[in-house]
C-alpha cells in the first residue's frame, strides 16, 4: 500500500485537525501508511489515536513580515506574510517540507491550507491534492480575487501581489529544474481538489458552476454529554471565545432573558466562569457532546466557524454570529444571506444582545430558512463522503 502525507500549514483552530484525522483514520483502515504533518499538535487531545497514523510537526513560518499592505486583500497578499515575499526566506521553508516528504517516503500529499507543502510536492513531482473550505482552496482565477468583496479593491493591487508571489515561487521552482507556474492560481491546479463546504457557504461566491462541493466535515459526538439546565425558557447553545469582545455581554444577556444556556468557552478562567455562571447558564472549559443538544436547541450562537455553522444549519437552527476574523466574517455573511442568521459586525458598537436573541427565536423565518438548508442536504453523510475522498486519493498514487 501507499504512504500518504496529510498536511496543515496555515490557519488555526480544531477544524483542520478534525478533518484530517477523520480522513487519516479511513486511509489507515484501508491499509495505507499515513503521516499527519500538523501546524498545531495540542488539538490532537480531542481526537482518538489510531495505529498506522504517525504524527509530525509541520514546518511553519514564524517571523512577522513588516511593511506589507494591511489588511490583506487577496490570497496572494496573505501569502506575502508567510515568506512569499522573498525566495531566500521561502526557500528554507520549502526545503523543510521536502525533507519531511523524503523522510516519510511520500507517495501522495494532501494539503489542507498548506501552500508551501504543495509547492514542495511540485518540486519533487509528488502527486498532490488540496482539501479544505473555500477559503483554503481558492478559485483558479488570475489575479487571485478579493477576499473582501464589500470593498472596491483596485485590480492593480491584486495583480501586483500575484506578481510578487509568483516570482518568488518560480525562482524556487527554477532552482530545482521544475516547470514554472503561469499564475498563483496554478499552484492549485491539481489532479484533485476537495472543497469541504457547500455552495451556499463558499467563501468565494464567484467560483464557477463547475465546482464540486463535498460538504463540511463537522463532528457532534466529541466531548462529554451534559444536561440542559433545569426549568423553562429558550434553550441556547453557544460556542464562544472567552477572550472575545462581547463574550461577557452575550452570557449576561442570556441570563437576563431567562434562557437555559450551555456555553462552551475553551480557556475561560475559573474566576470568570464562577462570576458568569448561574443556575440557568452553564459554562464549560471543554468540548461537550452536541449530538443530543442540537436536537433540542432553539438557538445557536457562535463566532461563525464553518463547521459549527453547518452543524447548526443541519439541525434547522437559527443563529447569532459574532465573527472575530475574516474567514468567519465571510461565512457569517453567507449564512445571513441564507436568511438563517444575524451577524454582528466586529467593527461596529456592541448591539443589544437580548433584543437579537428575542428576534431570532420569535421570528419563524430564521428557523424556516435554516430548516430549508437542512432539508436540502439532509442526506449528506460524513463517513461516506470521507470514504469517497479516500478512494479518490488512492487513485492519485
Amino acid at each position: 500500500m501507499s504512504r500518504i502525507v496529510l498536511t496543515w500549514e496555515l490557519g488555526g483552530n480544531f477544524g483542520h485537525v478534525g478533518r484530517l484525522s477523520g480522513l487519516a483514520s479511513i486511509l489507515a483502515a484501508q491499509g495505507h501508511e499515513v503521516f499527519l504533518l500538523l501546524k498545531e499538535l495540542h488539538n490532537l487531545a480531542n481526537v482518538p489515536r489510531q495505529r498506522g497514523i504517525r504524527i509530525l510537526q509541520a514546518p511553519v513560518w514564524l517571523p512577522e513580515v513588516k511593511g506589507l499592505p494591511d489588511p490583506p486583500m487577496n490570497y496572494s497578499e496573505m501569502l506575502l506574510r508567510f515568506g512569499y515575499h522573498d525566495p531566500r526566506f521561502l526557500g528554507g521553508l520549502a526545503e523543510a517540507w521536502r525533507t519531511q516528504f523524503e523522510l516519510c517516503g511520500a507517495d501522495v500529499v494532501v494539503a489542507d491550507h498548506s501552500p508551501t507543502a504543495l509547492l514542495a510536492a511540485r518540486m519533487m513531482d509528488i502527486p498532490s491534492a488540496a482539501i479544505g473550505s473555500g477559503f483554503f482552496v481558492p478559485p483558479l482565477q488570475s489575479p487571485m480575487p478579493s477576499i473582501r468583496p464589500w470593498l472596491n479593491v483596485p485590480a492593480q493591487r491584486l495583480e501586483q501581489a500575484d506578481q510578487m508571489v509568483l516570482a518568488t515561487m518560480n525562482r524556487l521552482l527554477e532552482d530545482e529544474g521544475s516547470a514554472p507556474l503561469g499564475s498563483v492560481a496554478d499552484l492549485f491546479d491539481l489532479p484533485a481538489s476537495f472543497l469541504m463546504t457547500f455552495r451556499e457557504l463558499d467563501h468565494y461566491s464567484q467560483r464557477g458552476e463547475a465546482a464540486r462541493y463535498y460538504g463540511v466535515d463537522f463532528m457532534t459526538e466529541i466531548g462529554d454529554a451534559v444536561p440542559w439546565p433545569d426549568g423553562d425558557g429558550t434553550k441556547v447553545y453557544a460556542y464562544l471565545d472567552p477572550a472575545a469582545r462581547d463574550f461577557e455581554a452575550v452570557v449576561r444577556a442570556l441570563n437576563a432573558k431567562g434562557c437555559r444556556a450551555l456555553v462552551t468557552a475553551r480557556g475561560i478562567s475559573e474566576n470568570a466562569r464562577r462570576m458568569l455562571e448561574t443556575e440557568r447558564v452553564h459554562i464549560f472549559d471543554r468540548p461537550i457532546r452536541l449530538a443530543e443538544i442540537l436536537e433540542e436547541c432553539d438557538l445557536g450562537i457562535t463566532h461563525a466557524s464553518l463547521a459549527t455553522v453547518v452543524a447548526f444549519l443541519m439541525h434547522g437552527l437559527p443563529m447569532l454570529l459574532l465573527p472575530t476574523q475574516l474567514e468567519q466574517f465571510l461565512v457569517g455573511l453567507r449564512a445571513e444571506a441564507l436568511g438563517a442568521a444575524k451577524i454582528v459586525n466586529p467593527d461596529a458598537p456592541p448591539p443589544d444582545y437580548g433584543q437579537l436573541v428575542n428576534e431570532l427565536v420569535s421570528d419563524p423565518k430564521y428557523r424556516h430558512h435554516a430548516q430549508s438548508f437542512a432539508d436540502k442536504y439532509g442526506d449528506w453523510d460524513r463517513k461516506s463522503i470521507l470514504v469517497g475522498i479516500a478512494n479518490e486519493i488512492e487513485q492519485l498514487v
